[in-house]
């Protein structure tokens, strides 16, 4: 299960996740059910990821806009302890969780200020 907190009027959710070191780092993500990846995160978080690009893609913006992202892989845990390879996007701004990320899960949100965020497992 994956949970946090609606602020500053988005749903939030933290993840962690595994550093090439083999340390973890929490990141904050914002769910965003307008981006059909899994996660979206800014160059100098997916550094500390991995150093490995996989390729690029081109990602369709708000306002009609298309651009080129680097992507990368990593592979993630999930409480259960089950591995999924997920695909990482190059993006400036806030650290993205898409609906591939949320597929087969039910997502519940309370919109209103500290409200309950819950992406659970169907």
């Amino acid at each position: 299960m994956t949970t946090g907190r609606f602020r500053d009027g988005l749903p939030h959710v933290t993840l962690n996740l595994l550093k090439q070191n083999g340390d973890e780092v929490a990141v904050d993500f914002v769910l965003d059910t307008g981006f059909d990846g899994d996660l979206a995160l800014p160059a100098h978080v997916v550094q500390q990821l991995s150093d490995a690009v996989q390729g690029s893609q081109f990602v369709n913006l708000a306002g009609g806009f298309q651009r080129r992202c680097p992507c990368y892989e990593i592979i993630w845990e999930d409480d259960e302890g089950e591995a999924r390879t997920l695909e990482v996007l190059v993006m400036d701004g806030n650290p993205l969780m898409g609906t591939a990320f949320l597929r087969n899960h039910l997502l519940t949100i309370e919109l209103l200020e500290g409200g309950e965020v819950l992406a659970e497992p169907l």
